[in-house]
């Protein structure tokens, strides 16, 4: 089997086809939805929290457009809108400015899941600057199940959560039947999990193996392309 990334996501191809159900959390401009739909030609819904990206993001017969925050609890929030459009947050990220303040309705990760409709969630990407931790607090280990592939971009880089919240979904998840890869262990922005119900101990072990092999056989061509 064979990792494939999109917009800084990774994930497993054997897994994916043209009838996945994929469920894009924290959309932005749709770079993400726009590169899987793309590659594999499946729909998504993309969920985005700022209105005016939101409103961007429709006019496609593949998307549907879903103007919510997900986090730990459904209603209302105060949402910061930053000068730079990807760290946009229901929380203010360290080491980046906001702008203003807006109102924007709020729905849970359970609740996002079940609008949906299906039974299985193929793909699960979630970056939604640093809600991450509640979302997934909030949600029950039986919705969680549905899902076949989750890629979590964590934000406790940014003082959103910590290694600690982190480590703890993490083994939440792991004891749930999830399997783990980081692609990023200094910043956690691409973690992979993938559930065992989908795919074997061994074919996943063996995945993980050659994409580490791969990629650093991929540094020393570029060293040594460097050293000519």
């Amino acid at each position: 089997m064979t990792i494939v990334c999109f917009q800084g996501h990774s994930y497993i191809r054997e897994l994916l086809n043209s009838d996945s159900v994929v469920l894009d959390l924290g959309a932005n401009k749709g770079g993400f939805a726009r590169e899987i739909h793309e590659a594999i030609g499946c729909r998504v819904t993309c969920v985005e929290a700022n209105p005016n990206l939101a409103a961007a993001l429709d006019g496609k017969d593949w998307l549907v457009v879903r103007n919510l925050a997900v986090c730990g609890r459904s209603g209302e929030l105060t949402f910061h809108v930053s000068t730079n459009l990807e760290a946009s947050s229901i929380g203010r990220l360290v080491g980046f400015e906001y702008e203003s303040e807006i109102t924007v309705p709020a729905i849970t990760l359970e609740q996002i899941i079940d609008s949906l409709g299906r039974e299985r969630i193929n793909v699960l990407k979630c970056d939604i600057e640093g809600a991450e931790i509640e979302a997934f607090a909030a949600c029950p280990d039986k919705t969680l199940l549905r899902l076949d592939q989750i890629n979590i971009e964590f934000h406790h880089w940014a003082e959103m959560g910590t290694t600690e919240e982190f480590a703890a979904l993490k083994r939440r998840l792991a004891d749930l039947g999830f399997y783990i890869i980081n692609f990023n262990t200094k910043t956690d922005w691409d973690v992979l999990f993938v559930n065992s119900a989908k795919i074997s101990r061994l074919a996943f072990e063996w995945t993980r193996l050659r994409h580490r092999l791969g990629n650093r056989w991929s540094r020393v061509l570029f060293h040594l392309n460097l050293n000519r």
